[in-house]
């Protein structure tokens, strides 16, 4: 997550946008990115299992700014609210969706056994989520995907999406056990 997060930051992709946070993990370290340039440039909703809210709260948030939406969610989340995606390209909010997938509903484990993300710790098999191809499914709803499994490629990605003027939708391939250095607290 933090790598990630801090790499996007470090492009400049987040200046002059509304960042939204979907609720899940990825808050912790979105929270870290430094003070925002406009107090109006970041939204996000964290009440238990609003999971995919961000999605279709970034069309609304584009329609009351006009600004490019930028999206941190993870992998539950975008399950929960996928079908948005066709609702931000038939609005052509052009937002670029940052898509954390681990594979994990990773907010319910760590607030359930957050040990389980030890590398000797177990992830519950009810946290195991379905396999998606999010590929196919973001294709066929009209945004432009990336596949990222490396910062290179997510370096790259965030250069062509910001160029292009559609949705796009970049999918971060992320260790399972990943955590935000600000989640490691509850370790013991």
């Amino acid at each position: 997550y933090d790598g990630a997060v801090r790499e996007i930051v470090r492009s400049g992709l987040l200046k002059d946008k509304m960042v939204l946070c979907d609720s899940g993990i990825s808050v912790v370290s979105v929270a870290n990115i430094p003070r925002y340039q406009d107090q109006n440039s970041f939204m996000s909703e964290n009440i238990w299992q609003s999971k995919g809210y961000g999605l279709y709260a970034s069309i609304g948030t584009f329609r009351a700014t006009m600004k490019r939406p930028i999206l941190f969610i993870e992998d539950d989340g975008l399950q929960a609210g996928f079908d948005a995606i066709s609702t931000h390209v038939r609005e052509k909010t052009n937002a670029i969706i940052f898509a954390f997938n681990n594979g994990v509903n990773t907010l319910a484990q760590w607030h359930q056994n957050p040990n389980g993300f030890k590398n000797n710790g177990k992830i519950y098999d009810f946290n195991i989520l379905p396999t998606v191809d999010f590929r196919k499914g973001g294709e066929s709803r009209g945004a432009k995907v990336f596949q990222v499994k490396s910062h290179v490629d997510l370096t790259r990605a965030i250069k062509q999406a910001e160029k292009l003027e559609r949705v796009c939708l970049i999918l971060m391939r992320i260790p399972r056990k990943d955590l935000p250095e600000n989640a490691k607290w509850k370790l013991k």
